[in-house]
């Protein structure tokens, strides 16, 4: 049986500046935003900020019904896809329902 579980999604924040300026190392999988510009990068765990690639629409991988799937950049068969669909995120096997 299914268990529903109402979550809220919180990502690191920060501006452009701020990121470049403290260059942290994200968790691997976690998302870092910038509030000025709204670019996001995804972490591996190892790999400082300035070091880390946008997630563009480049880099974004559309399936046949309009879902948006982020891939990280590592390309790791061990770190989740992120998928997007009205108000679901889903993270690998873990799903979000977003109000």
């Amino acid at each position: 049986m299914a268990k529903t579980v109402k979550a809220q999604l919180k990502c690191r924040h920060d501006t452009a500046a701020n990121w470049t300026a403290k260059n942290p190392v994200l968790l691997d999988g976690e998302l870092g935003v910038e509030t000025d510009t709204t670019f996001f990068k995804i972490g591996d765990g190892a790999t400082a900020w300035t070091s880390l690639k946008y997630v563009t629409s480049k880099s974004a991988v559309y399936d046949n019904s309009g879902n948006v799937i982020a891939d990280t950049y590592a390309k790791k068969t061990d770190v989740p896809a992120i998928t997007v669909s009205g108000n679901t995120i889903s993270f690998g096997s873990v799903t979000i329902g977003v109000d």
